[in-house]
Parts: structure tokens; sequence; C-alpha cells
């Protein structure tokens, strides 16, 4: 999808003077891809200026919020370092059987290039957070993640963990 305008259409939720939400699609960066397309410079590329209050996975579905203006942004962007924001994550994971709630929490540690691995390490990150596995069917568990700590791609890794 390469096209601002169908981008607009088919995944804005909200919006005002202030802020963009767009449902990303996967497949899609919120910006800074070197060799693909992404998000802001679509939106650029179309005369729009949008600076990215927070970003998701390219992999990753999901809403993702943008300031409209730069002195909207800094006010936005404290928000969601503060942890003041409630963020919720619906995620899909191969499992046999999970109970029905709990608490995901494995060891975490950031490997090469900065990427995260389970693994047990001197360093722990908090946990992903609490979780609720309403649906399992065919191998697959529906996921509803509260996350309480969420650090660099803690959801994605510590979800796909607990379905292996």
């Amino acid at each position: 999808m390469t096209d601002w305008a169908e981008v607009r259409r088919l995944h804005t939720i909200y919006e005002d003077d202030a802020v963009l939400a767009l449902d990303k699609p996967v497949g899609i960066s919120v910006m800074g891809e070197r060799h693909d397309t992404d998000l802001v410079r679509l939106a650029a590329d179309a005369g729009e200026e949008l600076f990215p209050v927070h970003r998701i996975d390219k992999v990753t579905s999901g809403v993702v919020l943008f300031a409209r203006e730069l002195r909207f942004h800094g006010d936005l962007t404290r928000q969601f370092q503060r942890r003041t924001v409630d963020k919720r994550y619906l995620a899909l994971t191969r499992t046999r059987s999970l109970p029905t709630t709990g608490t995901i929490d494995l060891p975490l540690s950031v490997g090469r290039k900065s990427r995260v691995r389970v693994r047990v390490s001197a360093f722990r990150t908090d946990g992903a957070g609490t979780g609720r596995s309403p649906v399992a069917v065919g191998g697959l568990a529906q996921l509803a993640v509260h996350p309480d700590q969420v650090g660099q791609l803690v959801v994605r890794v510590q979800t796909a963990r607990v379905g292996q």
C-alpha cells in the first residue's frame, strides 16, 4: 500500500487539529525505512507533515498516533514515556493450552543488533503484563494483553514464547 490517500481513507480511526490515529496494517513501518515505504514518508510525499508519537513494529498491526503539528508532539510523547497511556494488545499465538488468566513474566535480555531474546539472564525486564486467553481454536490462542511495563518488543517476544 503506497498511496497516502488510500491509507488515509482505509485506515483513519480518528483525527482532529492535533492528532491523527491510524490503524496501521502489517507490512508498513511507521518511519525510518531505508529501502521501503513508511507512513511518515508517504504522508510527506503527499504534502502532509506528521510527527509519530510512538511506533509499533512493521510486522504488527494496530493503532498509531501522530501529532499533526510539532507543538503537540512533545506533550503526547511524554504521555507514552510516563506510561499514562492505557495500552491494550490482542495477540495470536500457537499453543496447545493456556490458562484463562495469568501474568506473562519471562526473563528477557537484549542480544546482538538490539534484538530482544528470551533467555536466562542476569538482567530481567519487567513482565509483559497480565493477559487473558478467551479463545483457543485449532492450535491458536487469542490473548488480550494489558501491559504492566513494556520495553522494546516485550509483548511480541513474550507472547510468542508462551505459544511454543
